[in-house]
């Protein structure tokens, strides 16, 4: 049975094998560690060496539960075979790749867990997502580009794990694609990607806690039609449910700190607070004007006395 390595091994990229099968224009490697494409992303790339023959590998095709690797010419190749990836090819796709997380991810987060209804990786370099958003304008989407940007730019690390299909079934958010789920292992598990800070199905930033003072990280507004909602939003899906996860409530909350980019924001956040708070129990409130260079939507942080 061909075994797979593209996951487990990404940075080999040159490997030796032998052909088990062939036709002419494509053979089946006993073993590859070329990722095969699939659900809208085209394959690896690569050279394949054979006795005193080179081609070019431009495709892998799954026909019958077999993986062929398709080749620029008509050859017919048997025998040991050298293969070497094409690690440019490799490396933007897999940046793409990445990348279409990221926006799913920020997408789901900011638009109610709408999900994925189409995507694709082209050859050409270029990626296209599709959400199940008919009422949303286009523009709005287009606003989460410097989020996104801004999360690239950071170069969050990246990490791999697995979970059984029934536990990824089972957990709200963890596959947001309406289209088609990842394909399983043979032993039936799923390969989840998480992003530091880009979590699945999770609007909560986390903080820390010294003793009983609970003190949040900074968190920016999702896509709203006006502040307002942006600032309503922040203080239900951010400030109450995160109290609530270290044991708390909104009335332990003794400090807020909140940033704008526009300075109209000030009277709508003044006006949310109130109507969570009222009399002693309103908070210390510090509303302060900033240049934010990628987006103006309010940001919020801040300190909780847990009694």
């Amino acid at each position: 049975m061909t075994v797979y390595g593209y996951h487990e091994q990404p940075d080999v990229l040159e490997f030796d094998t032998e052909v088990v099968d062939s036709r002419p224009g494509a053979i089946m490697l006993a073993r590859s560690l070329l990722h095969p494409g699939g659900g809208g992303q085209v394959s690896d790339r690569a050279r394949v060496t054979f006795g005193n023959g080179v081609a070019a590998i431009v495709d892998v095709s799954l026909e019958a539960g077999r993986y062929w690797h398709v080749l620029d010419s008509a050859l017919e190749v048997s025998g040991p075979v050298h293969v070497t990836i094409d690690s440019a090819h490799r490396l933007r796709v897999a940046q793409l790749h990445t990348d279409t997380h990221i926006l799913n991810a920020l997408v789901f987060r900011h638009f109610d867990g709408a999900l994925v209804t189409g995507a694709q990786i082209a050859a050409d370099g270029t990626a296209r997502m599709d959400f199940d958003l008919p009422e949303v304008d286009n523009d709005a989407l287009r606003r989460l580009e410097p989020e996104l940007n801004e999360v690239i730019r950071a170069a969050l690390p990246v990490q791999a794990s697995y979970v059984s299909a029934a536990e990824a079934s089972a957990t709200p958010g963890l596959i947001r694609s309406a289209a088609v789920a990842p394909p399983p292992t043979a032993d039936g598990r799923i390969r989840i990607i998480e992003i530091e800070g880009i979590k699945h199905n999770d609007p909560i930033s986390l903080g820390a806690i010294a003793g009983n003072v609970f003190i949040s990280s900074r968190v920016q507004a999702r896509i709203e039609p006006t502040a307002a909602e942006q600032a309503r939003r922040l203080l239900d899906s951010h400030v109450r449910r995160l109290v609530e996860h270290v044991g708390g409530t909104v009335d332990d909350v003794t400090q807020m700190t909140w940033g704008i980019g526009d300075p109209a924001f000030a009277v709508d956040i003044a006006t949310e607070c109130q109507a969570v708070w009222s009399g002693e129990d309103t908070p210390h409130l510090t509303i302060v004007e900033a240049d934010f260079p990628h987006s103006p939507m309010p940001r919020v942080e801040f300190t909780a006395v847990l009694r």
